[in-house]
């Protein structure tokens, strides 16, 4: 009797394990799972998140037209992965779930020698484009209207304009601290009062040298608004208006990198996933 009680716990505790273990789901197959081994994807830090380590699985290289569209696939179908980050020799592609258009944004692999080299502490400045809408103001009473005041902020250095031009309806205004200890430490801000209605626009230009995308070393402007605070409004009354902004080499290094990242998509990776 003993043994047939034995018996039949030992056949029970199996069942169970079998149940529990059927009981777990295991994970779907996903367009991206198809397309490349599964010890090169792992879980993103967000739930619903993949990540691939393609250049662990293609050394120096960034991606494959077959994994390219199969991290499009994975997004845009019922896999219920909201993200598919690619990590490449070069550049990371992240795919997003509802973007319109794959992959949602670029950025440089960290840490790879581009990346160091983009990174590095270049010289820039800061350069605004000023346009009136009054156009019937003569260049003279456009300048009368504008007042750009340029001022260090914490770092005990000068700031300067470098240069102001006007030219039709634009005025273009360059500055700079006059000053430059360690190149990354630099944090400016600028306050532009306007006493006639214009349409401003902030820049940044970047002196630097990137072999196989800025060479020989020359200027590149980059956009400012997706890396720096907003440009700030304000009514100072009597139909005077001011606008102010703060640049920092953080939103250099951000911006100059997009702007490679950007550059490296559309000649390097592209043309192989197309």
């Amino acid at each position: 009797m003993k043994k047939v009680l034995l018996l039949a716990s030992l056949t029970g505790l199996m069942l169970s394990s079998c149940s529990k273990k059927s009981d777990t789901p295991a994970k779907p197959q996903t367009p991206i799972s198809k397309a490349i081994d599964a010890k090169y994807i792992h879980d993103g830090a967000d739930e619903n998140s993949l990540v691939v380590e393609y250049s662990s699985f293609n050394a120096n290289a960034d991606c494959d037209k077959t994994v390219y569209q199969a991290a499009v696939e994975t997004v845009q179908g019922g896999s219920g992965i909201n993200n598919v980050t690619v990590v490449g020799a070069n550049l990371t592609m992240v795919f997003t779930r509802g973007a319109l258009a794959q992959p949602a944004t670029t950025s440089l692999t960290y840490g790879t020698s581009l990346y160091k080299t983009v990174t590095q502490n270049w010289s820039w400045s800061g350069y605004l484009t000023i346009k009136k809408q009054n156009t019937s103001l003569t260049s003279d009473q456009f300048n009368k209207a504008i007042s750009v005041k340029v001022n260090a902020v914490n770092t005990g250095d000068v700031a300067a304009i470098s240069s102001k031009t006007i030219a039709g309806d634009f005025m273009n205004v360059e500055y700079a601290l006059t000053k430059i200890g360690s190149l990354n430490s630099q944090f400016l801000s600028y306050e532009v009062q306007a006493s006639t209605p214009i349409t401003l626009t902030s820049q940044y230009q970047v002196s630097c040298l990137i072999p196989g995308f800025v060479s020989p070393q020359s200027i590149v402007v980059l956009d400012i608004s997706k890396v720096s605070p907003t440009v700030q409004q304000k009514d100072l009354g009597g139909g005077v208006t001011s606008y102010t902004q703060t640049l920092d080499y953080n939103g250099v290094s951000k911006s100059l990198s997009q702007y490679i990242a950007g550059r490296y998509f559309v000649e390097k990776v592209y043309p192989i996933v197309k």
